[in-house]
C-alpha cells in the first residue's frame, strides 16, 4: 500500500509555474532520491508534502497520505508522522542543548516526561550521540547538527522522513557518514525516505527508486540502474555516479555500475595507462602572501588558524578542503578583512592590505545576506559600481551579466523566492559587477545542479584567463578537482598538502574523488570521469 500518493499536483507564485500536473506515489518502506536540475521545484515540492512548511501561492491537485486526503488530516497527524530536514542545520535548530533539541518535539506532542527520557535516552544511543547531551548545539560541527536535528526528528517517530539536501553543508566525509545512516536507518527502521539530493554518488547504490524533475514537472520515475537510459542526450547525466558516467561515455548501455567498486570491475580489464600529471606554467609574482598567521575569536579560546603560512600566485584558481569547523571560512574572511589576525600578517602585492589598491569581494555561505532588493534585476541594477552611468547603460551590463550565468528567466523574481542554486549564482553575478582583482568564494557551488557547475567552472577559467584570483572554499571534491590549479587542506589549524589537484587528489586514499579511487592503479593521475575516458581511449589508440 502507498503510505503517499501524489494527483495532479500544480503550484505558483502569482504567474511563476514552479510545478505542472506532478503525479507518484512511495510505498511504505521505499527509499526514494528526488533530482532535477537547479530551480526545477523539487524543494517547493517537498514542501508541498509538509503541510507546515507550505509557502503562499496557488496550489491544486490531491495529496494522500496512508490512503487519506492530506488537507483533512489534523494538523497534529502531519506534524509529527511526516518528518522534514531542511539543508541548513542552523535553520532547524530552536534549543541551546543538544538534550533540549531532543526533548522539544516530543514536548510539543505532550509525551509524558517518563516516556520522554525513554525515547531520548533510546534515540541518543542509536546515533552514538550520548555524549552530546549537555553539549551546546552552537559549538557542534555541521555534521553533527545534522545528526542532532535528524534524532530529534526520528525521535517523533514519524512514518516517513522527507529530507531536502541534508549534506549540502557537509564534509564529504561527514556527508558519506550520514547518507550512510539514512541507509541504516531505512533497512534496519523500515523508515520510509524522500530525499532530495544532488550529490548521487553515494545515494544511487542505496535506494530504490529514483524520481527526475525538470522545468516543474516529474519526466522520470525509474530505478537507480535505468535512470543513465532516460538522460543519456542530456546534461544531467554528468549528475549520476562517476562509475554510470564513464559507463555510458564509453558507449556501453547494459548492466550499468552504479558504486565504486562496480567502476573497478568495470575498467580493470583495459589496460593501464599513466595520463600527464599538471604541466608546469610560469607563475606569476606572490598575490596574496600570508606569513605566520594566527587567529582565534576572543582571547579566552582556542587558536582556530595558527602558524599559517602560504602564498597565491596572481590568475590562480587556490581551492581549500577541510572538515566542518576547521576554519576555512574564517579563513576567507580574514583575507577579506572582516575579521583581524592577532598575530602574523597578509600582504597584497607586497603591502599591507589598507596600501593595496585592488578590489576583493566575497561570496558567504548565506548568499541571502548579499541581498537587498525585490527582484533580482534590481539587486543587479545596483550593484553596478557606477551608478552615475546612463539608466540603458547600467541595465545593458546587467544584461550581459545575466547571459553569462544563465539567468536572465530570473529577472523579474525575488532573489529571497529562489532555489538555492539559483541565489547562488544571482549572487555570484552582484560581486562579478564589482570587477573585483581577487574573488573569494565559500562554498560556491551549494546547491546547485551539474550544470550550473560546469557554467560556474568556466566562468572561473574565463576570470583567470582576465588575471582575476580565485580563493574556493568547498566540500565539493569533484568541483575542486575539475576547476582548481591548486588544492590545500586545512587541518590542525593550518594548511597541508598543498599542490596541483592530480597530485592531491591521487595522493589522498579517503579524501578523494570517486574517479580517483576507481582508477587507482590502473590509470594514475586520473581524478575526473572524463580522465577515465580518456585514459581508456588513449590504450585503444595503442592497441
Amino acid at each position: 500500500m502507498a503510505i503517499l500518493t501524489v494527483e495532479n499536483l500544480n503550484f505558483r507564485y502569482e504567474e511563476h509555474h514552479v510545478l505542472q500536473d506532478v503525479s507518484f506515489w512511495i510505498k511504505r518502506g521505499e527509499f526514494v532520491t528526488l533530482f532535477g536540475p537547479t530551480g526545477s521545484g523539487k524543494s517547493t515540492l517537498l514542501k508541498m508534502l509538509k503541510r507546515e512548511m507550505r509557502p503562499n501561492g496557488k496550489l491544486s491537485g490531491t495529496v494522500y497520505f496512508n490512503g487519506e486526503k492530506f488537507d483533512e488530516l489534523p494538523a497534529s497527524t502531519t506534524a509529527t508522522a511526516i518528518g522534514y530536514m531542511m539543508q541548513n542545520p542552523d535553520e532547524q535548530m530552536v534549543m541551546e542543548k543538544v538534550w533540549q533539541e531532543l526533548a522539544f518535539g516530543l514536548e510539543n506532542m505532550g509525551v509524558s516526561t517518563e516516556d520522554m527520557q525513554r525515547k531520548i535516552a533510546e534515540v541518543a544511543s542509536f546515533f552514538g550521540i550520548q555524549n552530546w547531551l549537555h553539549d551546546s548545539m552552537s559549538d557542534l560541527s555541521g555534521g553533527q547538527k545534522q545528526l542532532v536535528n535528524l534524532a530529534a526528528v526520528l525521535a517523533m517517530e514519524p512514518d516517513i522522513l522527507l529530507l531536502d539536501e541534508p549534506t549540502s553543508q557537509l564534509d564529504p566525509i561527514a556527508a558519506s557518514e550520514f547518507l550512510s545512516l539514512l541507509e541504516k536507518i531505512n533497512r534496519e527502521l523500515g523508515m520510509t525516505m524522500l530525499i532530495v539530493e544532488h550529490r548521487l554518488e553515494e545515494l544511487l547504490p542505496v535506494c530504490d527508486r529514483v524520481l527526475y524533475m525538470e522545468n516543474g514537472s516529474l519526466l522520470y520515475d525509474t530505478t537507480p540502474k535505468s535512470i543513465g537510459n532516460s538522460l543519456l542526450e542530456h546534461p544531467m547525466l554528468d549528475a549520476l555516479t562517476t562509475a554510470m558516467r564513464v559507463y555510458y561515455k564509453l558507449g556501453f548501455r547494459d548492466e550499468t555500475p552504479i558504486t565504486v567498486r562496480d567502476g573497478i570491475d568495470f575498467i580493470r580489464h583495459y589496460q593501464p595507462a599513466v595520463l600527464p600529471t599538471e604541466p608546469m606554467k610560469k607563475k606569476h609574482p606572490p598575490l596574496i602572501t600570508v606569513k605566520n598567521l594566527y587567529f582565534r575569536y576572543n582571547r579566552k579560546s582556542d587558536d582556530l588558524l595558527a602558524d599559517m603560512t602560504f602564498t597565491v600566485h596572481r590568475g590562480e584558481i587556490f581551492t581549500i578542503v577541510g572538515g566542518n569547523g576547521v576554519g576555512k571560512s574564517s579563513l576567507l574572511k580574514v583575507l577579506a578583512g572582516l575579521h583581524k589576525p592577532y598575530a602574523g600578517k597578509v600582504w597584497f602585492d607586497d603591502v599591507a592590505p589598507g596600501k593595496w589598491k585592488g578590489n576583493i569581494v566575497l561570496l558567504p555561505q548565506n548568499p541571502q545576506a548579499l541581498f537587498m532588493y525585490s527582484t533580482v534585476k534590481e539587486e543587479l541594477i545596483h550593484a553596478v559600481p557606477v551608478q552615475k552611468l546612463p539608466k540603458e547603460q547600467r541595465e545593458s551590463i546587467v544584461s550581459s551579466m545575466m547571459k553569462q550565468l544563465h539567468i536572465e528567466h530570473l529577472s523579474e523574481r525575488n532573489p529571497f523566492d529562489l532555489s538555492g542554486g539559483e541565489q547562488q549564482k544571482t549572487a555570484l553575478a552582484k560581486l562579478l559587477l564589482h570587477k573585483p582583482d581577487i574573488l573569494l568564494l565559500d562554498e560556491p557551488t551549494k546547491g546547485m545542479d551539474v550544470m550550473s557547475k560546469q557554467e560556474v567552472t568556466q566562468l572561473i577559467r574565463t576570470l583567470q584567463k582576465q588575471h582575476i584570483t580565485t580563493i574556493i572554499v568547498t566540500h565539493d571534491i569533484e568541483f575542486a578537482a575539475e576547476v582548481s590549479t591548486r588544492v590545500g587542506m586545512l587541518f590542525d589549524q593550518s594548511l597541508i598538502g598543498i599542490n596541483h589537484p592530480k597530485t592531491f587528489f591521487t595522493s589522498n586514499r579517503f579524501y578523494t574523488t570517486a574517479a580517483s579511487k576507481i582508477a587507482r592503479g590502473l590509470f594514475p593521475y586520473a581524478i575526473t570521469a572524463e580522465d577515465i575516458v580518456t585514459a581508456v581511449n588513449l590504450n585503444n589508440r595503442r592497441n
